[in-house]
Parts: structure tokens; sequence; C-alpha cells
């Protein structure tokens, strides 16, 4: 009998069984709200709900207090069927300095950067278990995308460069885990789709000093085009919000309101099925500053929670309203 990759990793198919109170909030250690946001939009996800605690049901019996993917895990199961108004201090967030000394401080942070960090350092887990099976693999391997975290997130594609004067046309493989679009010019309204759009359409690059082919003589302007060849289970998306400046401040919020649709298809580029929306954080106030909440569901046809930290209850203001103010989102394949 054949054994399974994620078996020999040490995840297995016993789902957690227990029932989804949601009620779990969680203390904010001092301006730790971009990490609270994270972990209550990664728990609300089933796709990676299930990650994270199959994981976790097996390294019980190890008792890998060092294991940071254990440690996501035990505050997922904890924010995901605790007691209603319990709150919970994360070990994920009070651990931050011993696995990322970036956020180790008591300063405001990005959630998107703790998320690409917090992801690959959960994937990297898997990756040198790997290790145990087949020995040292290289950094351009494709074995380093086969984990359960890069088969649940990863989107493969490629993007395609053109000489407009030669036609040299080069392809360049891409492994993303998240898409980060960027608002389309002008005023309002902006849509989701037409970030999406824009993103997967030819788009003109500036001209390189010189074309990479040896027989062309010209300076000439070149045309890039995305292409996704393979969409993950779990679609994740940051809006680019910050833009940066020449003044003072760094970067400024974007702040027009982005028409989030809850369940996501028919898009230039997409795959041939449904995204349906479980998570979002939104980012109130400016660039550098304000405060991170998440409005989330359990499943499709649930009602909106916002988590404020501490604070989780049903939303009762305009859901609509609020998602269009979204930095992230979390979208998982229609079942």
């Amino acid at each position: 009998m054949a054994v399974r990759i994620d078996e020999t990793l040490g995840y297995h198919e016993n789902l957690f069984e227990a029932p989804l109170t949601w009620q779990c909030g969680q203390t904010n250690l001092g301006n730790t709200c971009y990490a609270n946001s994270l972990l209550v939009a990664v728990a609300a996800v089933p796709a990676l709900r299930s990650w994270v605690l199959k994981h976790d049901s097996l390294h019980e019996a190890y008792n890998y207090t060092n294991c940071l993917l254990c440690r996501v895990a035990s505050d997922v199961s904890l924010l995901a069927a605790s007691p209603c108004q319990q709150c919970i201090s994360p070990a994920t967030v009070e651990t931050r300095a011993s696995w990322c000394p970036q956020f180790a401080n008591d300063q405001q942070q990005d959630v998107g950067d703790f998320w690409t960090k917090l992801a690959d350092l959960c994937d990297a887990v898997d990756r040198n278990s790997y290790k145990d099976l087949v020995g040292d693999i290289y950094g351009s391997s494709a074995l380093l995308y086969t984990t359960p975290y890069w088969t649940r997130c990863g989107w493969r594609g490629y993007t395609h460069t053109t000489c407009l004067r030669c036609g040299l046309s080069i392809k360049n493989h891409a492994f993303e885990d998240k898409l980060c679009l960027s608002f389309p010019r002008g005023g309002t309204p902006c849509r989701l789709k037409d970030s999406l759009r824009l993103h997967f359409s030819e788009e003109l690059l500036p001209p390189p000093d010189k074309c990479e082919a040896g027989h062309c003589k010209h300076v000439g302007c070149r045309k890039k085009v995305t292409v996704s060849e393979l969409w993950p289970e779990v679609l994740c998306i940051q809006l680019k919000r910050w833009i940066r400046t020449d003044t003072l401040a760094p970067y400024v919020k974007e702040t027009r309101p982005m028409d989030i649709p809850c369940v996501l298809d028919n898009f230039e580029g997409g795959p041939d099925f449904q995204y349906v929306l479980y998570s979002a954080i939104i980012h109130q106030g400016l660039a550098g500053a304000g405060h991170y909440v998440t409005l989330f569901r359990s499943d499709p046809s649930g009602s909106w929670m916002l988590a404020n930290d501490s604070s989780v209850a049903v939303y009762a203001g305009d859901v609509q309203a609020e998602l269009n103010k979204a930095f992230m989102l979390f979208y998982m394949r229609a079942l």
C-alpha cells in the first residue's frame, strides 16, 4: 500500500469535530491586532483550519513544544471551539520574538507581511520533514511545492514577456501563495474583478537596456502577460492599499472602496469554478497606524461575525459596506 506524503509528514484524516462556537476573543498583547485578526481569518477557512488541526492532532503525542505549526493549530482550535466569551492570549503571538524578531516589538505591523512570514515558517516544518524522506532538496525543486500548505494555497502559472521589436518571447514559471492586486486607475467605483482583470491582462514594460536576443539591435518595449495554470483551493488576495510617497510619510493609504463579491467567479484569467468568501481582514485608520479587525463566517450560509481582539459578535451593520474596506481576503473553492 502506497504511503501518502501528508501522512508521512504527520497529517491524517481525523478532522476537528467539536462544535464550532466562534465566540472566543484574543487579548491584544500590545499592537498585536494584525496577528489576532489573521488567526481568526485563517481559523474561519475550512481548508486552512483542517490543514493546521490535522498536523496538531498527530503531534500531541510527541509534545513538540517548539513546533510553530503546532502553536498555530492550538490557537485555531481554541478560537473555533472555546466556550463563549472566553479570551485567550494566542501562543503564536506570544512567541513571535522567538520565530521572527521582525514582529517582536510593540509597533503596528502589516498583516500581509505577518501572513507571508507565518505561512513560510509553517510550511518549512513540512519541508524540513522531507529531508528524512529524500535527503537534501534543491531550492528550485518542484517537490517543495507539494507540501500540505502548498497543495491548498499554491497558485501555479507563468509570465510571458515578448519584445515588440523582434518578437523574442521568454516564459518564466511562477509559484505564488497569494495574489497582490492593484487598484484600477481613476476614481470610483472599484471592483475586485477589475483588479483581477488588470493582473491577468497584457501590460507594457519599460524598455530594457538591450534586447536579450543577440540579433536584435533595438532598445524596444516589451509586453508581459500573466497566465494561471493551476488555481488553489484557498485563494488569498491582498489589496495594495499602501501607496509609496516622496514625503516624510513613506506610505499613504488607498481609501477607495473596493466592491468585494461574496461569490467570486467568471473573471478574466480565472478558473471554471466558484470561490466563496469566508473571511476578510479590514484595516481601520491611516497607514502606519490604525487597527485591524476581521469579518468572517464559518459557512457560506451563516451569519457574518466581527472579531475585534477580545470582542467577537454577530455583525449587525452593513456587511458589504464593511467588506468594501478590505485589506486581505480569504476565498475557498466552492464545495
